[in-house]
């Protein structure tokens, strides 16, 4: 299996990335996946949700439940888990303590035509003082606000004016940062992720990262 990246976040909670390079017979049939009728995005759920077992090998999948929002959930709460697909890639985080989000991104330059629907003057001020290419840039920014919708996870949110990031930081491919949800209540989570060439991975937590 191509694990391309895996790290212990915390000691409750770990995140990882995948290159998919198997067909579907690799997968075990008890991801219940098979009813996506789309091959590539059937392979896609079958790689994350294996991802999550690789992660916490305890994780029991058959009891997944998607609530109305379209988030992922175990509703008896014993692990937070957010998956992210992206062409070839699966990405998953999965904490027994605290919500989690994630999501994988590739770079391309039609980012920069989409920029202006979920950047906001502050966060363009912020952008500004970061040395690295545009579509990296956006594409981060992009990804992080991506990661706060799945941890938020109750859908109804403007990208623009309930997802704000505050600080970003990009050094040696890893980033970091922190954001706000701001919707009923502002809530606070703390940005992490990495640079793969031309693919972003970013996850987003409610505690600071250890």
């Amino acid at each position: 299996m191509p694990l391309i990246f895996q790290q212990d976040i915390t000691n409750t909670t770990k995140v990882g990335l995948w290159q998919i390079n198997e067909n579907e017979d690799f997968f075990s049939d008890s991801n219940n996946s098979y009813s996506i009728k789309h091959p590539q995005k059937r392979i896609q759920s079958l790689a994350g949700r294996n991802l999550i077992t690789n992660l916490e090998n305890s994780f029991p999948l058959s009891e997944i439940q998607i609530l109305p929002s379209g988030k992922p959930v175990l509703i008896n709460g014993e692990f937070h888990f957010s998956i992210s697909h992206c062409r070839n890639f699966a990405a998953a985080i999965v904490s027994s303590t605290q919500i989690v989000g994630i999501d994988v991104e590739l770079v391309t330059p039609r980012i920069l035509k989409l920029k202006d629907k979920f950047i906001s003057s502050y966060e363009e001020d912020i952008i500004s003082k970061i040395n690295h290419s545009n579509e990296i840039i956006y594409t981060i920014c992009w990804s992080v606000k991506e990661a706060m919708f799945k941890w938020y996870g109750l859908g109804n949110v403007d990208f623009k004016k309930n997802l704000e990031i505050e600080s970003l930081n990009i050094k040696q491919g890893a980033i970091t940062g922190t954001c706000f949800v701001n919707k009923e209540q502002k809530i606070k989570l703390f940005i992490e992720g990495k640079i793969f060439n031309d693919i972003i991975l970013v996850w987003t937590l409610d505690t600071t990262p250890q």
